[in-house]
């Protein structure tokens, strides 16, 4: 299957919506994804495939050197199929050419899979926030330090 990551407009939003309503027992709302979308260090890109359908997507800001993923997901029929990873892949790179020192996110302390595909790409849980959810659920803050990367394409 051919994929491509662009970013986010309002057009995609009903399909981003259903995507969130389906991954989520708190999703967002329509209105915060707009908003989202007017953010000047608001990084939304969603992953298609080749007949313009929405596979999963991701809401990330800059806030001073930290990239923070504030919402990612996958369409449900489409988990397990590589595209979580293609778009954690896409946004550690955004955060390398913004040159952020860190990426941080929260992930439900239940999501154990997320947590696994985030350990695997350098993340390490830092915090555990209490009752972060609507519902009342934890969250993990999960942590990639990134400055070291830095170096490394800065001197290399």
């Amino acid at each position: 299957m051919s994929t491509s990551l662009r970013n986010l407009n309002s057009a995609d939003l009903d399909q981003v919506c259903r995507i969130e309503a389906s991954a989520t027992s708190t999703p967002w709302s329509r209105e915060s994804f707009e908003d989202e979308l007017t953010q000047t260090e608001a990084f939304c890109k969603g992953l298609f495939d080749e007949s313009g359908r929405l596979l999963g997507f991701y809401f990330a800001r800059f806030l001073y050197d930290e990239l923070h993923l504030l919402d990612i997901a996958v369409a449900v029929q489409d988990l397990r199929k590589g595209f979580g990873s293609t778009m954690l892949l896409d946004l550690l790179e955004v955060a390398k050419t913004r040159k952020a020192i860190s990426l941080i996110l929260e992930v439900r302390a239940s999501n154990r899979p997320a947590q696994a595909l985030y350990t695997k790409y350098g993340f390490r849980s830092v915090q555990r926030r209490r009752s972060y959810y609507p519902d009342g659920e934890d969250a993990i803050v999960m942590l990639r330090f990134l400055a070291m990367d830095l170096v490394e394409t800065t001197f290399s």
